[in-house]
C-alpha cells in the first residue's frame, strides 16, 4: 500500500465523516440540541471540538488502512464499489448497534439517535466510495 495513498484516503474520509456530522447534527437534526431538557446531556462545544476532529482524523485513517488491508475479501467488481460495500458493512455492523446501545442505555432525545443513524449512513457509503476511488489501481497488484 501506498503510503500518501492511504493518508490521502484516509484525511479525505475524515474530512466527509466531519462534513455529515455537521450537516446533519448542526443543520438538519438541530433541535435536539437546543431542548432544554437534555442540556445537561450535552457538553459545551468548545471542550470537545479539538478532540473530536482528532478522533475523526484517526478514524478516517483507520477506515482506510482496514479497506486497504481487507481490499481482497471485500466483494465487488471495481475498487468503488467494494469500497461502498465496505462502508455499508461497517455502518452495519459496528456503527449502527453502537448507535442503538445508545438509545437504550442512554436518555438521549430520539431525534438524535435518528439523526446519528442517518449520518453515519451516508457518511460510511461516502467515506467508502472516495476510499475506493482514491486507491482504484494500487490494491490490484
Amino acid at each position: 500500500m501506498k503510503l500518501l495513498r492511504w493518508i490521502l484516503a484516509g484525511i479525505a474520509a475524515g474530512v466527509i465523516m466531519n462534513a455529515c456530522g455537521f450537516l446533519f447534527n448542526m443543520v438538519i437534526f438541530v433541535s435536539p440540541y437546543e431542548d432544554p431538557t437534555y442540556s445537561a446531556v450535552w457538553k459545551q462545544m468548545e471542550n470537545w471540538m479539538l478532540w473530536t476532529n482528532l478522533l475523526v482524523l484517526g478514524s478516517g485513517l483507520a477506515f482506510a488502512l482496514f479497506y486497504a488491508l481487507l481490499y481482497k475479501g471485500i466483494p465487488g467488481r471495481t475498487p468503488a464499489v467494494k469500497g461502498i460495500l465496505f462502508g455499508f458493512f461497517c455502518w452495519l455492523f459496528i456503527i449502527l448497534p453502537h448507535h442503538l446501545m445508545n438509545a437504550i442505555f442512554i436518555n438521549i432525545p430520539q431525534l438524535s439517535v435518528v439523526a446519528w443513524i442517518v449520518d453515519s449512513f451516508v457518511y460510511s457509503l461516502l467515506m467508502g466510495l472516495v476510499v475506493g476511488l482514491i486507491f482504484w489501481h494500487s490494491l490490484e497488484s
